[in-house]
């Protein structure tokens, strides 16, 4: 079922707002980012049929995650799924030619958080990325989600022998442009750490490179998270995490190439490879975990 709930020429019209999203303002405002905007009025034209009847306003003010769940959806019908949305529920539910469903997907985009563990924005030119505090955020938007998906179960609205993706955008999430080595996404879910060298003393010849393993964490407080937990299953509800950090310098025209399918391998039940086609993907074989890249 898809609900249409608003006309298609709402999307920079003006509303009673006192304080718009600076990225929505920007693009609305600025002729410099004219193709910006038009491409998100593309994106609208062809979104708008499976958007709640929240989403006009609230991409206004909350402008990451509304934008985030349109793209979302425009890379799932670009990769020829059919769809259907609704309020009760996950997102997004991609179905057969029965409008019967075949695997859900949860859209979220954390910010910096609250509290202790809040990240701030640089208040200088030169700053440190704290990689930690941003992977702290992806886990505990993905864990929070996997909640919801529980509670879903409960109240019998998903069929729990299907797939579920939970599509995570750290946009809004202060320095998350700048990516780790190795990125942040494979730290998080694979217990993958920091790259190292090891050299002949004598010759300074490279004997071995890699990464070391780190399956675990602290927040600010010195309490431990775990890490991994794409190999454990800690997270077994969840298929895959559909990744990416948009939008940046410009609003794409295809989503899927600047996204990252982590695939999970203790999933109970696993989502094929290749799900989405022009995004990379990312897995471990049992030994190792493995990329490829969209090129």
């Amino acid at each position: 079922m898809i609900i249409a709930w608003q006309s298609m020429d709402d999307l920079f019209t003006d509303t009673d707002i006192t304080e718009y999203h600076p990225i929505y303002a920007a693009i609305r405002d600025s002729e410099y980012l004219r193709g910006d905007k038009d491409r998100l009025e593309a994106m609208w034209g062809k979104y708008h049929p499976y958007a709640d009847k929240h989403f006009l306003r609230e991409i206004k003010t909350n402008f990451i995650q509304r934008y985030w769940e349109m793209a979302t959806t425009l890379a799932l019908l670009h990769s020829g799924c059919l769809l259907r949305s609704d309020d009760t529920g996950p997102d997004i539910v991609v179905i057969d030619g029965d409008d019967a469903p075949l695997l859900y997907v949860e859209c979220v985009a954390p910010t910096g958080g609250n509290g202790t563990d809040k990240i701030e924005e640089p208040d200088k030119d030169v700053f440190w990325v704290p990689h930690g505090d941003i992977i702290l955020r992806y886990l505990s938007a993905v864990r929070e989600k996997q909640k919801r998906y529980r509670c879903w179960l409960e109240n019998g609205l998903i069929d729990s022998s299907l797939p579920f993706v939970i599509a995570l955008n750290s946009r809004d999430i202060p320095m998350a442009v700048s990516e780790a080595n190795p990125p942040r996404l494979v730290q998080a879910f694979y217990g993958i750490g920091t790259a190292y060298v090891q050299l002949d003393a004598r010759t300074l010849r490279v004997m071995e490179d890699g990464y070391t393993s780190k399956l675990t964490t602290h927040k600010r407080s010195g309490s431990e998270v775990s890490l991994g937990s794409f190999l454990t299953k800690e997270l077994e509800d969840v298929s895959a995490v559909l990744y990416a950090c948009l939008p940046q310098n410009w609003i794409p025209d295809d989503p899927r190439e600047e996204m990252t399918i982590a695939h999970n391998f203790m999933a109970r039940n696993p989502l094929p490879r290749g799900w989405i086609g022009r995004a990379s993907e990312i897995w471990y074989t049992g030994s190792r975990v493995e990329r490829t890249s969209y090129s």
